[in-house]
This record gives C-alpha cells, sequence and structure tokens, in this order.
C-alpha cells in the first residue's frame, strides 16, 4: 500500500488526521484514536458513518451509462483543457483532490499531466468509485466514499472550501 501523500483526509468520527495502516495484509486507514477504515476489494475506503449521506448515490446502471458516454470520448477536449490548466496552475501539486470525483475520468486527465501527484478520488458511490480505482491505479491513489472533512489547501471552484478543515485553507 502508498503512503498518505499528505494527512489530507479526516477521521469522519473526530476529525483526526488518517493514516495509512494494514492489519493483517488489509489497507486500511486510521486515525490517533484507532478508528479504522478497511480497503473494500476493489481498492476504495468506504468512510461514511452511521446512516450514511442524506444525497442519493449513483447506481451501478447510472456509473455504467457515464463511462460509456465518457469512453466514447465526448468530453475528452474539455478534460484535456481542465488538466493543463490545473498542471499550469499548480504545477509542484504535490496532491490532487477530486470531490465528486465519479469514475476518475477527470482525475485520470489531470494525473497524466502531474504524474509526480498523489491522487484522492472521493465521491458518495461506491459503484463509481469502483471506477475510478480501475481508471487510475498506479499508486500512491485514494479513493473513498467520504462524509467527511478533508485538511489542506483547496485550488478550486466554488464551493471547494467545503471539504477543507477551515483552519488549513
Amino acid at each position: 500500500m502508498p503512503p498518505a501523500p499528505l494527512p489530507l483526509l479526516l477521521c469522519p468520527v473526530c476529525r483526526n488526521p488518517l493514516a495509512a495502516a494494514e492489519t493483517g495484509g488489509v489497507p486500511s486507514l486510521a486515525c490517533g484514536l484507532g478508528h479504522r477504515y478497511d480497503a473494500a476489494r476493489q481498492g476504495y475506503f468506504n468512510l461514511l458513518t452511521g446512516s450514511g449521506t442524506k444525497f442519493q448515490a449513483d447506481t451501478a446502471q447510472m456509473v455504467q451509462a457515464r463511462a460509456d458516454f465518457l469512453a466514447a470520448g465526448h468530453y475528452l477536449p474539455m478534460a484535456q483543457e481542465l488538466a493543463g490548466l490545473v498542471a499550469a496552475s499548480a504545477p509542484a501539486a504535490r496532491t490532487l483532490l477530486d470531490a465528486g470525483a465519479g469514475t476518475g475520468y477527470y482525475l485520470q486527465a489531470v494525473t497524466e499531466k502531474l504524474p509526480g501527484a498523489a491522487a484522492v478520488a472521493l465521491d458518495i458511490s461506491k459503484f463509481a468509485l469502483r471506477r475510478a480505482a480501475g481508471r487510475c491505479p498506479r499508486p500512491p491513489a485514494w479513493y473513498g466514499t467520504y462524509g467527511g472533512p478533508a485538511a489542506g489547501r483547496c485550488i478550486g471552484g466554488r464551493g471547494a472550501e467545503r471539504f477543507c478543515s477551515p483552519q488549513r485553507c
């Protein structure tokens, strides 16, 4: 399991940083208070707690339809433009966070422009994250269904601050 690129994700229970761990050969993320989240065999972490989220996650059929549409190349120019803009605005980025990553289509384009950066994909759909984990399998990459905060400096559009702890943005 690759080392965590930064203490980017916070525990959804106690808000302490999550770090890479391994128990009995199973990759996991754990905080200092002992909350632990094991990786699913498809390569993502479920960090939703309690009853999950009030939002409706994409179904397997919805994700398949999106994957088919994207595979036809309809949004390839947009993905390439996005990747170029991100690479130009943050050429020394060590970590890329895609909140609402879906299938990882755009994150893959950005990681191709910034191959030295670690990738973190967040989405509430486990079906989408399974695709993202397959699309961007190179380490270090982290994928998670997530309803909690993230720590770190946010670069992004309107609303990006919702995914960061206020002390770090």
